[in-house]
């Protein structure tokens, strides 16, 4: 199983009054407050008005405007309503409204009695005019999934919907595609692909593992999609990025219910020419021929909702089967002679092969007690079974060699994720109106680890020419790859909330709140090797209606948001992994030249030659996997915006915003070599450790790797000769003799860590109104620091917090510059038309610019002599000089990918439209000009060798990795009642 979730939630949702206090779970994500205005035809306010807000689940709601003609509906269920307003004098309107999560505001108008210009509404309910949302201060986007699925081409996945909001970009193809599920994913903000976070239905479904996923619900099943990318409030925690708020939809008094059928076929797909990637030891690279791709995708749904007992019980349930069959690329490397710098092409190509078909399914009920009591039940399953394996083809002939392999490297596992949750909400009036709200929740978290290569190693028969420097002259060597991790570990990761929305006057209100989260990992013995409490996260936002027509908003908020570490920090720091690269004369070969194999099929081979000890078995002390005063991965937020909405004029029905951004990384939690640190401090209190001398990486590289937050000191808990807790055999190693000791900020020599996004959104929306609607954004933005965030899309690397930006202060020579989710440009539309009933034009368009790019080889020992000469380049400095000579090559400055441009078109006629139900026939085609622009190349200019040759450059340097996905056309049938 490959991403599963299995996930049961129940949730109780109060409205609470006046200072009485309720208990409620997960209340504004699955819940909003409605306000409204209501006004005469003068636009004078209408004091002591009846309204009412009935549910398609038969809830009534009541409330009275104020002196002012305003009123308050907290904690109403997500969803569709009709508002029924009534005052002597005037005629009684009923007008539809819709409450998203967080809320919704809207201006109501009644007529005077006997009015030429009053609108019978006994038997006509029309929709409510929106105005400003004067409640919250966070920025994003709210969409209603299925509106927008039936109007606008869209992917079927909560990425795809992600993907409109301001700020929110696509991440590098090799950090989607390293994840451990079948997802899309989103950098919101500037930040990486793996700091945010995303709940269904309350319930938070992150993947805890790397937080490079997420809890997939069948498409159907969604109701509403809220992204939030900055100034959420202090309810919203454990993501530096964004939070992605999914909830699902509920069953009316009225049965619905319906199937859909969606294909998208192959024959029908673009292709794409050959793209690269860099190569492993003593190889030039890999070509990859796109053009012998297949993908096809069939998705079928089944979906019912009703009630149980009227008024009171509902459920909805979606059942979700989808068919994916996925042949990938065929591949081809290209070995690179050391000694004459020739480029030999391999013998074979190898094709990746995928396929799954696992069904989803998801099921909500909702128990209406009373209008200001309900209690909510979800059930989730989204397990699937990726079978991937490998087919071998001859490079000459194109004929088959090894039919079907399976996957060289087992990584299985399994996440549980046990969550406790409970909140109160106090209203009351002081110096103006407050919603004070309090809570509590703690997650206990669950990771099992069970990874290996097939067989035990990986075993790589190597040519002589691989081998040089290593085996004797003229010989070839073989090389044995040992990495296997199994074990349970565990986490408990808690918080508590306050957070108080203050209207201090009519037309001005703050909302203030802090936010203090605490976590505690284990390492595979139980003990526990990280204990971070007291991480406060202030938020303070506001709202001025400056002119107080409820049409212009001036907002702002500060905010701090902190990021927990992922459980596969657990199982890589903690666990006592098993690595080892060795290698061995050999391997012994028959007289026709053939490897002989023993008699449980692995290579024979002689002695020793190399052994690079890259973990020890057993869990290392917990005590030395952190520096003893480590400090939370935090953000610092700061938004400035305003909005408008027309109410008349030509642009009537139209909102425009603007809004600046700045955000800045204020610490962060990596791992390091720190034997690099220990030689520097043996040196400089000349202590003897064993050390030839301040460039001995020997004796460095016998020390493990530390948490730690760069650019501080340390204080570390380490054996100072390199003795390890645990021998080669696992057991407890006499020679362990630690202590405590003191690194400087220089004997570590690190700089601050620096991530700043500083960006301009401008919005625009008209509201469809039955014929157009038109909405989107335009995004001016800079992403400039040393690091990425938790992943690092360089490379590719998904080792969440683990990556190899701080592993040597070589790494971080040339790190400054622009980011890889930097995209100074980025324009979205997306609208639809609907000319006649029954058929709808729909389109998105987006135009972003490129991907700035350095380049990364190995940092010569004459600018650092303990920069890593072996194993996978990892500076920024590149064979680009006179005669190829190593030249600092910083990250961003050697070139920039273009533009990308796409549209999307959905067109969808109604077939059948009676009482039975409606029946949509829908062509959606994805990348309509199939745009086929790099969006990302090969960004390592060294070519990897044995011997270390530091002018071996990469042929393969700056083309393309990856490009824009190939035109596709998806086919749709849907049946709904």
């Amino acid at each position: 199983m490959i991403g599963g979730t299995a996930l049961m939630a129940l949730t109780a949702v109060s409205a609470t009054m006046l200072a009485a206090p309720s208990a409620a779970v997960a209340q504004d994500y699955t819940s909003g407050v409605l306000t409204g205005n209501v006004t005469d035809g003068s636009g004078a306010p209408i004091a002591g008005a009846a309204v009412s807000a009935t549910s398609a689940q038969g809830t009534v709601r009541t409330a009275t405007t104020d002196a002012n003609g305003s009123f308050r509906m907290p904690a109403l269920a997500i969803g569709n309503y009709e508002i029924t307003i009534s005052q002597s004098g005037y005629d009684t309107s009923t007008q539809r409204a819709t409450v998203a999560p967080g809320g919704a505001s809207y201006a109501f108008t009644l007529r005077a009695a006997g009015s030429s210009d009053a609108t019978e509404l006994s038997d006509v309910v029309v929709t409510a005019r929106r105005v400003q949302d004067f409640n919250a201060t966070d920025t994003g986007l709210t969409v209603s999934v299925q509106d927008l699925a039936e109007r606008v081409p869209v992917g079927r996945s909560i990425n795809a919907v992600t993907l409109f909001t301001p700020g929110a970009s696509a991440p590098d193809a090799s950090i989607g595609a390293s994840s451990r599920r079948n997802q899309g994913l989103v950098s919101l903000s500037g930040t990486s692909a793996a700091e945010s976070v995303y709940y269904i239905n309350g319930l938070n479904v992150t993947d805890q593992r790397s937080f490079l996923g997420y809890g997939e619900v069948p498409f159907e099943f969604i109701q509403t999609i809220e992204t939030k990318t900055g100034g959420y409030q202090a309810e919203f925690g454990r993501g530096t990025g964004g939070v992605v708020n999914i909830v699902t939809r509920s069953g009316t008094n009225e049965f619905t219910g319906g199937l859909s059928v969606f294909y998208t076929p192959d024959k029908l797909r673009a292709s794409r020419g050959t793209s690269y990637t860099q190569g492993g030891n003593n190889s030039a690279g890999t070509e990859v021929y796109n053009q012998y791709s297949y993908s096809e995708v069939a998705d079928y749904t089944a979906f019912l909702g009703g009630p149980i007992i009227k008024d009171h019980l509902f459920f909805f349930g979606t059942y979700n089967v989808r068919d994916v069959k996925s042949e990938g690329a065929y591949s081809r490397a290209f070995a690179y002679n050391q000694a004459t710098g020739a480029i030999t092409p391999g013998a074979n190509y190898s094709q990746a092969i995928s396929s799954y078909d696992d069904p989803r399914w998801g099921l909500k009920l909702d128990f209406v007690i009373n209008p200001n009591h309900r209690i909510e039940a979800t059930f989730l399953n989204d397990e699937s079974t990726t079978e991937s394996q490998t087919r071998t083809y001859s490079a000459t002939t194109g004929a088959g060699l090894t039919g079907i392999t399976d996957p060289l490297y087992s990584d299985a596992g399994e996440d549980i994720r046990e969550t406790y949750r409970v909140d109160a909400d106090f209203y009351f009036n002081l110096f103006g109106d407050h919603h004070v709200r309090v809570g509590y929740d703690r997650e206990d978290l669950t990771s099992s680890a069970e990874s290996a290569y097939s067989g035990g190693a990986l075993y790589n028969v190597l040519t002589a020419a691989q081998c040089a420097g290593i085996a004797a002259a003229g010989q070839g060597c073989l090389n044995i790859v040992t990495f296997a991790n199994n074990g349970v570990f565990t986490a408990e990761q808690s918080a508590f909330y306050i957070q108080d929305s203050w209207d201090i006057t009519d037309n001005f209100s703050v909302q203030l709140g802090v936010r203090n989260d605490q976590y505690t990992y284990n390492n595979v013995d139980g003990e526990a090797y990280i204990d971070l409490k007291d991480q406060w996260a202030p938020r303070l936002g506001f709202n001025w209606d400056p002119f107080g027509n409820k049409v212009d908003r001036v907002y702002g908020s500060i905010g701090d948001y902190y990021l927990p570490i992922a459980t596969n920090t657990s199982i890589r720091a903690s666990s006592g992994e098993i690595y080892t690269d060795a290698y061995y004369t050999g391997p012994t070969r028959d007289g026709s030249g053939n490897v002989v194999l023993d008699a449980n099929g692995y290579p024979t081979y002689g002695s020793l030659l190399q052994l690079d000890y890259l973990s020890p078995p057993g869990a290392p002390d917990p005590r030395a996997v952190t520096e003893a005063d480590l400090k939370p991965m935090y953000e610092r937020e700061f938004i400035l915006g305003y909005e408008h909405s027309f109410i008349d004029g030509r642009f009537a029905d139209w909102s425009v915003g603007v809004r600046g951004i700045y955000r800045n990384l204020e610490s962060a939690i990596e791992d390091t070599a720190i034997g690099d640190a220990i030689v520097r401090y043996c040196v400089r209190t000349n202590t003897a450790c064993g050390q030839s001398g301040p460039g001995d990486a020997d004796f460095a590289s016998l020390f493990p790797y530390v948490l730690f937050n760069p650019g501080d000191g340390a204080t570390v808990f380490i054996d100072l000769e390199g003795d390890t807790r645990t021998d080669a055999a696992g057991v407890a190693n006499p020679a362990y003799n630690p202590q405590t000791i003191n690194l400087t900020a220089e004997d570590l020599g690190f700089d601050e860590v620096e991530r700043t996004y500083k960006a301009l959104e401008f919005t625009f929306r008209r509201e469809f109104d039955g014929v157009w609607g038109l909405a989107g954004s335009y995004t001016l933005a800079q992403s400039k620091g040393n690091y990425e965030g938790a992943v690092k899309s360089d490379i590719g690397q998904t080792d969440t917090s683990l990556t190899q930006d701080y592993d040597h202060v070589a790494n971080q020579l040339g790190s400054y510059g622009y980011l890889p989710n930097h995209h100074a440009h980025t324009f979205k539309a997306y609208g639809n038309w609907m000319p006649a009933d029954g058929f709808n034009i729909g389109a998105s368009f987006t135009a972003q610019s490129g991907r700035k790019y350095g380049c990364i080889g190995r940092v010569p020992l004459s600018v650092d002599p303990l920069a890593p000469q072996v194993g996978t380049p990892s500076g920024w400095y590149c064979p680009f000089g006179e005669n190829n000579a190593s030249i600092q090559t910083p990250r961003g400055s050697q070139g920039e990918t273009d533009w990308t441009y796409q549209v999307d078109l959905n067109i969808a006629y109604t077939v059948m439209d009676s009482p039975s139900g409606k029946l949509t026939a829908s062509v959606d085609v994805f990348n309509l000009f199939d745009g086929d622009t790099a969006t990302r190349v090969v960004e390592q200019g060294l070519i990897r060798t044995s011997g270390n040759v530091m002018t071996a450059r990469s042929p393969y340097y700056g083309m393309a990795r990856s490009y824009q996905a190939p035109r596709s056309i998806r086919f749709g049938l849907r049946y709904a009642f």
